[in-house]
C-alpha cells in the first residue's frame, strides 16, 4: 500500500493535503481510498514526522473551520464539518502509537476486528512492577524521575522494534507469524501506554500539593 498523488478536483493543483486545497481553497470530496495519512501527506508508515502532523494540523484546523463556511453552500459547509471532525481524529490517531499501529493493521484487514496478542509473562510481571511502583508515588512515597526514565526507556524500545516490523509487515502483510509478533507488541504499548497516563496524573497530583 502506498501513498497516492493527491489533485484538487477544481484546479487541478497537487493538493498538501486530501482535505482542502491551498492554491483556489475548495473544500476537497474525499475518495475512497483516503487515510488518515493522506490527510497529512504522510507515507502509509509507523514512522511519522509528529512536526509535520502538527503542522499541518494547525494550518487546516483553521481553514476548515465551520464559522468560515456559515454563508456557504450546502456542500462547503457540510465538507467543513466533516473534515474537521476528521482532521482532528486522525490526529488523535496517528500521534497515539497503539491507535496508529492498530490503524495500520486495518488498513491491509478492512473490516476485520483488529486483536491483540498476549506479553509473555515476564512482561507482564515487568509491568505489575511498574504498577506497584505507581502505588507508592501515588502514596508519596520514591521517586518520579528514575520511574519515568524506565517507562520512557522501555516505550522507546517498543516503538523501535514496531517501526522496524511494520516496515517489513509493509511488504509481507500476509505473513501471519509477523502480524502476531506486531500484535503482542502492540498489547505491551497498550500496558506501557496506560502506566505512562497514570504516571502523568500522579505527576501533576504531586505538583498540586507539594
Amino acid at each position: 500500500m502506498t501513498q497516492h498523488d493527491h489533485q484538487c478536483d477544481a484546479c487541478h493543483s497537487t493538493l498538501k493535503s486530501s482535505l482542502f486545497c491551498s492554491a483556489c481553497e475548495r473544500l476537497q470530496q474525499l475518495q475512497d481510498q483516503e487515510t488518515y495519512f493522506s490527510i497529512f501527506d504522510q507515507p502509509v508508515s509507523f514512522r511519522i514526522d509528529p512536526a509535520a502532523i502538527e503542522r499541518v494540523f494547525d494550518d487546516l484546523v483553521m481553514k476548515l473551520h465551520p464559522d468560515f463556511f456559515a454563508q456557504a453552500d450546502e456542500r462547503d459547509q457540510a465538507l467543513s464539518l466533516q473534515h474537521t471532525s476528521l482532521l482532528h481524529e486522525a490526529k488523535a490517531c496517528l500521534l497515539n502509537p497503539f491507535e496508529r499501529g492498530k490503524y495500520l493493521i486495518s488498513l491491509f484487514y478492512p473490516g476485520e476486528a483488529v486483536t491483540l496478542g498476549n506479553p509473555p509473562p515476564a512482561f507482564l510481571a515487568e509491568m505489575f512492577a511498574f504498577q506497584e511502583a505507581l502505588d507508592d508515588l501515588a502514596a508519596g512515597k520514591g521517586d518520579l524521575q528514575p520511574l519515568q526514565a524506565n517507562l520512557n526507556e522501555l516505550q522507546t524500545r517498543l516503538l523501535h522494534y514496531l517501526a522496524n516490523a511494520f516496515d517489513q509487515f509493509t511488504h509481507r502483510h500476509d505473513d501471519q507469524a509477523l502480524l502476531a509478533r506486531i500484535r503482542e507488541e502492540l498489547a505491551k504499548v497498550k500496558f506501557v501506554t496506560n502506566l505512562q497516563a497514570r504516571f502523568k496524573e500522579i505527576q501533576k497530583e504531586a505538583a498540586w500539593n507539594p
